[in-house]
């Protein structure tokens, strides 16, 4: 098949694990014997985060996209909402060109959100090709909270009825479904490759044991709540050696604010900050680890991380509301309910301490189960592309592509028309005309006529 594959962002620009996941899946299609053509946005300058993934066929074709340089850097950057919840007529028009070109058989479109994503959706089904969205995050609140001044919100709905969508969990396909519905659906959980074996399950050191997060170091991440029930646990078992490491990189304005957390709780010596380490060093380094903790936050579409802590062999301690959890047995006995409860995820983490046998076992039942359900190229990528294949049956379109990118455009600038006349002020009225108004209203009709022929007549005697 030729799959042309569509992200907001893509190496060298990339933010975090769903980006990532892309590319796992992009890599997978093509060894896969799939032809893949990556459309993205350009990464010029400061976007340019990771190194470029020569192996693929990656075009920048997108207007570059700084409005996450805010999360990533801090760098400040002023958001048009038709990025988030519209449209953006450059990317539509270099979507249709490259679709007239390229004639993929299938689109697979990962994240919209920052390209115009209205505009997406419909440049995609107006090509008559089966196009299906892989849904690792919530788009619906993102486009409906930007809808300003006049509301596309009915096309966005429109689009998606006649799409395909792949979910990460059942969680994420509800919250991708609260404005209108996909015409097919399905959920297949997110992958990662099984090439070597899984690490084996390692007991606990007598020295010391090390505690390990890693992924984006971010406060919605519940690493501060991680800092604080470490802190917590270090009291409860004040005689064993335990050490807290993050492996990730995040924003300046967190790290200062992760800085004064270890140091309020005196833990400088305990918790080990790696920063951002490659993906391909990952492994080595977290064969050091004993035990994982991801204190998730509810909404979390799926989090890769856990599965990869679980491959590498470690217990997981992990949210049960988060997406990912929807696979592990509701009686895995490190699922955590409040992340916000330090003494539930200390005594969680006082688990691994106290029952590390059981929890061993565990560990290895899971190694299984994620492998069965999560391996990327013997399960994963095989029923998202037999997905892909099933989509087409959709109706060709009955006009050609240009005409309906047309109308849909010049439909979008003639309400930006519309809305930029009503929402302009009245412009100031002149004080002369301000003036007459104020005569009109005042004096009667019939007095004004009257000095009207009175100052024609004296002007009529002075030309005399």
């Amino acid at each position: 098949m030729k799959i042309a594959v569509i992200s907001n962002v893509f190496s060298p620009h990339v933010i975090g694990g769903y980006e990532l996941g892309c590319l796992g899946l992009a890599r997978a299609a093509q060894a896969a014997g799939h032809r893949i053509r990556v459309l993205t946005s350009r990464a010029i300058g400061r976007l340019q985060k990771r190194d470029r993934a020569s192996d693929l066929d990656v075009k920048g074709l997108f207007t570059p996209i700084y409005d996450y340089e805010n999360i990533i850097s801090g760098v400040r950057c002023n958001t048009d909402p038709a990025a988030m919840g519209g449209i953006l007529p450059a990317n539509v028009i270099a979507l249709q060109y490259e679709l007239e070109s390229f004639q993929p058989d299938a689109i697979w479109i990962f994240n919209p959100i920052a390209l115009g994503p209205v505009g997406i959706f419909e440049t995609a089904v107006a090509s008559g090709i089966p196009t299906t969205v892989h849904l690792m995050d919530h788009f619906d609140g993102t486009v409906a909270d930007h809808q300003v001044g006049f509301n596309v919100l009915p096309r966005w709905i429109r689009a998606k009825s006649k799409m395909g969508a792949i979910a990460c969990s059942r969680k994420t396909l509800e919250t991708n479904q609260v404005h209108g519905t996909y015409g097919r659906t399905t959920v297949i959980p997110n992958g990662v490759s099984f090439d070597k074996a899984s690490q084996p399950v390692k007991s606990l050191p007598g020295d010391c044991v090390n505690f390990v997060y890693f992924g984006q170091i971010e406060s919605h991440k519940g690493i501060l709540q991680l800092i604080d029930a470490f802190a917590l646990l270090k009291k409860r078992h004040s005689g064993k050696h335990l050490q807290l490491h993050l492996i990730g990189s995040g924003s300046e304005s967190f790290r200062s604010e992760l800085d004064q957390s270890i140091t309020r709780h005196r833990l400088e010596r305990d918790v080990v900050q790696h920063g951002f380490i490659p993906p391909s060093e990952l492994p080595e380094r977290l064969d050091t680890m004993h035990a994982a903790v991801f204190p998730l936050r509810p909404d979390e579409p799926f989090a890769y991380v856990v599965i990869e802590a679980i491959r590498a062999g470690l217990p997981t301690i992990v949210s049960r509301h988060a997406g990912v959890a929807e696979f592990l047995p509701q009686q895995y006995p490190l699922l955590l309910h409040d992340r916000d409860n330090s003494s539930e995820l200390a005594s969680l983490m006082g688990r691994v301490l106290l029952d590390n046998q059981p929890v061993r076992e565990w560990t290895s039942r899971l190694q299984t189960l994620i492998r069965e359900i999560c391996d990327l190229d013997r399960s994963c990528l095989p029923r998202c592309i037999e997905f892909l294949r099933e989509g087409s049956g959709v109706t060709q379109p009955r006009r050609h592509l240009a005409d309906m990118v047309n109308d849909g455009l010049a439909s979008w600038q003639s309400s930006l028309q519309l809305q930029l006349a009503t929402s302009q002020p009245n412009p100031a009225i002149p004080v002369g005309k301000r003036l007459e108004r104020w005569v009109r209203r005042k004096v009667p009709t019939s007095t004004r006529y009257f000095w009207k022929r009175q100052l024609r007549w004296l002007s009529s005697r002075k030309a005399g």
